[in-house]
């Protein structure tokens, strides 16, 4: 066996491997990245600290005026207080707001001050030129770093008047406030498990996953330290939910609207914008000014979550909500395939997101495969490098066949679906392929209905279920060749890469340590353990062992010797590691780091390229574009780019070449 590296995301307890020579490894973004890998979504607790005296403005070119807007017709009590003091007053109050990095901090505490009532949606926008005439331009030289100038504007969205303003007639103002009563009666009885408590939310807590108001417009010619690789040059982004609407029930970080981070490097300069993914519910809430959608993982618990349903049929029958246009957030995944970016979640069709020259985004629309692809599919499809081939499965939670697998020929053409034969509705959330198979989850991460009749939640882990995993060829037109490997206490969100040797499928994962423990506790004391996973098709017996069950930091990136790791070759006080990145040191917290080789060439060292991915500095309220030397011992930065705005706690990230975004139609 061939050396091969890795690298983890400690932030996840994720790695991103490289196959072995005898691997037939499938890169789940791009067939350019040679370190294929899928981060988990841990969440932290983790507490933002107020700026240092040292960040207060030096003159009125550092100031500049945010207005919050209280459109609502209800009093509000004003709290005085010193400098730069939020106040509520029944009208409009004028905040005088440092700027870069105390504006950012300002988003967080205004979110957190207005948004404890529900329904309510805050929007940014760019203040008149005569608000702002005497700031300073974006990114001057002294600063290096300029937020937009903001307005918040705060509205009573259960209002009869906004559905009348929005051109709604008499008859959908009757049955938006019928629907509205309906729901404030659930409201009141709601008693939400830990994980989705409003109390509990990044909503209310001036936190790193706290979402950012509204979009950013593309900021151009960024402050770049050191030197931007020639092999950078494209655009790096990373999707992740950020709600544009204060949530009406539960929340959980997993319901938010999908919003994407992006950098585009182009003659050896960079740009950024964040842009949320324009998908159905996006539009449909915010023309409504109010949720409307079930939020499945923050919403759906007990008897409430039922009525939360049925609430939702009776919004639908009386044309309230569109659900022929989809219902999904797009918030978790990302990759490139059929001439295509696609943005993508389990709960609706990707969707084209539309990379500008100028380096903003534009969302396309819904991808359905030319009307081939009728069912939302994985957030992780694989995209063969060698073949081209796209290798998908999708879930049915409702009726059975509940889960099913698809392969998409490179031009676009949609094979059959062959159902999977399994007893119940599951998160399948990723799988892996081989040169000749198809690894596919039946895991015990399920979605009951009669968990929510008997007061918990719909998706949750089945104690009682052994989680399998089902070797199936990688062309079969049917199930009937599928053999199932039973794996106690092996819940993986996401899986490495896979290969062949001999009889046995090999995959590494993250094993998720105690798994159960995942949507009932406050705070997640669990453990990511790299596990290597042996499935012997000639004897069917299945094994595991972990491979570094001690690399459990809150956020960093480590390079790892997966061949060192499997043969146990290494010197044991250092492991199969053999290069690490500790970003709590640094005081800032990282998002999935993305590999991108310096070269196309296929003899070249597997580590020679960079890492990118986005940093959040806690003392600044700086957030930072990284690029690693991925073959530094300690993944030394070789250039950094300063960003004009907060960059949340986000899931999945891609690089996508210049050569690769050419080819983009639309």
């Amino acid at each position: 066996m061939t050396s091969s590296m890795g690298f983890l995301s400690l932030a996840q307890g994720r790695p991103l491997p490289v196959p072995t020579a005898t691997a037939a490894a499938v890169d789940s973004h791009s067939s350019s990245a040679r370190f294929p890998g899928l981060a988990q979504p841990k969440i932290f607790n983790y507490r933002s600290r107020p700026n240092s005296k040292s960040d207060c403005p030096k003159s009125r070119q550092d100031l500049h005026t945010v207005r919050a807007t209280l459109a609502t017709s209800r009093p509000s009590s004003s709290k005085g207080g010193g400098e730069g003091s939020v106040c509520s007053p029944p009208e409009s109050t004028s905040v005088a707001v440092e700027d870069s990095p105390s504006q950012r901090q300002l988003d967080l505490d205004l979110r957190s001050t207005l948004s404890s009532r529900k329904g309510e949606r805050f929007e940014e926008k760019v203040l008149p030129p005569a608000a702002t005439a005497d700031v300073e331009s974006p990114l001057s030289a002294a600063k290096g770093i300029r937020a937009p100038q903001q307005q918040l504007r705060r509205r009573r969205e259960d209002s009869p008047s906004a559905p009348a303003a929005a051109g709604r007639g008499f008859f959908k103002t009757l049955a938006n406030n019928l629907c509205n009563g309906l729901e404030d009666i659930i409201r009141r009885g709601e008693n939400p498990p830990a994980h989705a408590d409003p109390k509990n939310s990044v909503m209310n807590k001036n936190t790193y996953f706290a979402p950012i108001p509204d979009e950013t417009p593309v900021y151009r010619d960024l402050e770049v330290t050191g030197e931007l690789p020639a092999c950078m040059e494209g655009v790096y982004l990373r999707t992740g939910p950020n709600p544009q609407l204060t949530p009406s029930g539960g929340y959980c970080f997993f319901d938010g609207d999908g919003m994407l981070h992006s950098v585009r490097i182009k003659d050896g300069k960079a740009s950024y914008c964040a842009r949320f993914v324009r998908t159905s519910r996006f539009e449909q809430e915010r023309a409504a000014q109010q949720p409307l959608f079930i939020k499945p993982f923050g919403e759906l618990h007990g008897m409430s979550g039922i009525a939360r349903m049925l609430l939702f049929g009776l919004r639908a029958s009386l044309g309230l909500v569109d659900v022929s246009r989809g219902w999904g957030a797009a918030n978790t995944g990302l990759t490139f395939f059929d001439k295509h970016l696609l943005a993508m979640s389990e709960d609706d069709l990707p969707y084209i997101i539309r990379v500008k020259e100028d380096g903003d985004l534009e969302t396309l629309g819904r991808y359905d495969l030319n009307g081939q692809l009728s069912r939302a599919m994985t957030s992780h499809p694989k995209v063969d490098p060698v073949t081209g081939e796209l290798f998908s499965i999708t879930s049915d939670f409702g009726a059975a066949p509940y889960l099913k697998y698809f392969v998409v020929s490179p031009d676009g053409v949609k094979g059959p679906d062959v159902p999977i034969n399994i007893k119940e509705p599951m998160i399948a959330h990723d799988f892996a392929v081989t040169e000749n198979y198809a690894v596919l989850p039946d895991l015990d991460l399920v979605i009951s209905m009669n968990s929510m009749v008997l007061g918990g939640a719909a998706i949750g882990f089945d104690k009682g279920k052994v989680s399998r995993l089902g070797v199936l060829p990688r062309y079969a037109t049917d199930d009937e060749q599928i053999q199932w490997f039973e794996l106690p206490e092996s819940f993986s969100f996401h899986y490495w890469t896979a290969w062949e040797e001999g009889d046995e499928i090999v995959l590494t994962g993250s094993i998720l340590v105690p798994a159960e423990k995942f949507f009932t506790t406050q705070r997640l004391d669990l453990r990511y353990e790299l596990t290597e996973i042996r499935l012997n098709r000639a004897t069917g017996v299945a094994s595991k062992r972990a491979l570094v069950p001690e690399l459990n930091l809150e956020s960093g990136v480590a390079k790892i010797d997966l061949e060192a790791a499997m043969e146990n070759s290494v010197d044991s006080s250092s492991g199969p590691v053999v290069g690490i990145r500790d970003f709590i040191q640094e005081g800032c917290l990282g998002s999935e780091p993305f590999f991108v080789p310096r070269t196309a060439d296929p003899d070249a060292a597997e580590d020679d390229g960079y890492l990118v991915t986005y940093v959040h500095h806690e003392a600044t309220g700086l957030s930072e574009l990284l690029i690693l030397d991925a073959r530094s011992p300690t993944l030394e930065t070789v250039a950094s780019v300063k960003l004009p705005a907060r960059v949340p706690y986000g899931l999945h990230g891609i690089f996508v070449s210049e050569e690769t975004l050419s080819k983009q139609e639309y």
